[in-house]
């Protein structure tokens, strides 16, 4: 049984490999998704994914209101923007899913190319700009997968380019898929939209959690469980804030109707990393920043949210180090890029060794 799984995960990760060989990183994952989406592909490579993993014993899944975490390992918004590598995502093996970013009407995004990819150096610069089909596309997406996966979906939400009213484009968003996933997320700290990160304050978030407040009113708990049970809610904030600006955003997320926090988003912080590109920085050097931020926050909480870590991670060292600053749960998303599924069956193996062994 180990040797064809080892087998198997040789075949992807080498289809992985000349995958990232490809010169234009969208194009890359333009293919993957296309592929992994054609009908007559997509069966065979859901079978290959999930002999990928190694069997073991089902973990005490994380319950957060809605959302239902298998484990503590998922995936970031921005890797599959409409939802339709789900059931692929599953395939591979990751605890929750995040979808999006989507906004309520489709939008094509900033002008290309808008990735760029150092993969010796492992940073990402990207600049994409929510390019996404629209909240009816995932909802329709969302519409076709059976309800014990939803529940361990989480939907990314922010505002259309043009529209200047992020509440109004956030209440839509929640009533179309406010049955159909197990959380949400409000995306305030895309670098790639202009004016969003002025929505990180607290009067702003106050505001988010009124609304949300209004909306359990009028839907009530969500239709995916039969005891009541409402989508989980967080937020995502940006590795830029100032420690104040920071501490402001996490006391109202913390008297409000928000579950848990996200951290972080990109950086347009580039350090000591040259390049005429801009747009948000990802990889390598955002891990001791996001894991400055991680620790700030766990500090000034005391664990009264759940927190969930991102930025940074690609080793089992680099994870470690995220739970050690106070995640609760983190996700992959340049990791998945530069590593390939395996970075998430090296975590997941060796997160069920341990507990097999405790």
């Amino acid at each position: 049984m180990k040797a064809i799984i080892v087998l198997l995960r040789w075949i992807v990760g080498t289809f992985h490999k000349l995958l990232n060989l490809y010169p234009s990183p969208e194009g890359a994952h333009t293919l993957f998704v296309r592929c992994a989406t054609w009908p007559i592909l997509k069966p065979s490579l859901i079978w290959l994914f999930k002999k990928c993993q190694t069997p073991n014993p089902s973990p005490k899944p994380i319950q957060i209101e809605g959302l239902c975490l298998e484990h503590p390992f998922g995936v970031a918004a921005g890797f599959d923007k409409n939802g339709v590598l789900i059931e692929i995502l599953d395939a591979l093996g990751f605890g929750f899913i995040e979808v999006g970013t989507v906004t309520p009407n489709p939008q094509i995004g900033n002008p290309k190319p808008r990735i760029h990819k150092w993969r010796k150096k492992q940073i990402m610069i990207n600049a994409m700009g929510f390019n996404n089909d629209g909240i009816l596309a995932m909802k329709k997406q969302l519409s076709s997968l059976p309800k014990p996966l939803l529940k361990k979906i989480l939907v990314s939400i922010s505002k259309n380019k043009n529209s200047p009213a992020l509440l109004a484009d956030f209440g839509i968003g929640c009533r179309e898929v406010w049955h159909l996933c197990g959380g949400i997320t409000v995306n305030l700290s895309s670098p790639n939209t202009q004016g969003l990160r002025g929505f990180q304050s607290s009067e702003e978030i106050s505001a988010i959690s009124d609304c949300f407040k209004k909306l359990q009113d009028e839907f009530g708990p969500t239709a995916l469980y039969t005891e009541p049970r409402t989508p989980a809610l967080f937020c995502k904030l940006s590795p830029d804030l100032s420690d104040d600006q920071l501490k402001a955003c996490l006391d109202a997320l913390r008297d409000s109707a928000f579950s848990g926090v996200i951290l972080t988003n990109t950086t347009i912080d580039l350090g000591e990393f040259k390049t005429t590109h801009t747009g948000g920085l990802s990889g390598r050097p955002l891990k001791e920043k996001a894991d400055r931020i991680l620790k700030l926050a766990t500090q000034h909480t005391r664990g009264t949210l759940f927190t969930i870590g991102v930025g940074g991670i690609l080793s089992q060292q680099d994870a470690s180090d995220k739970f050690s600053s106070g995640a609760r749960a983190i996700q992959l998303y340049s990791g998945l890029i530069f590593k390939g599924p395996g970075l998430l069956w090296q975590l997941t193996d060796s997160a069920f060794e341990t507990e097999r062994c405790s």
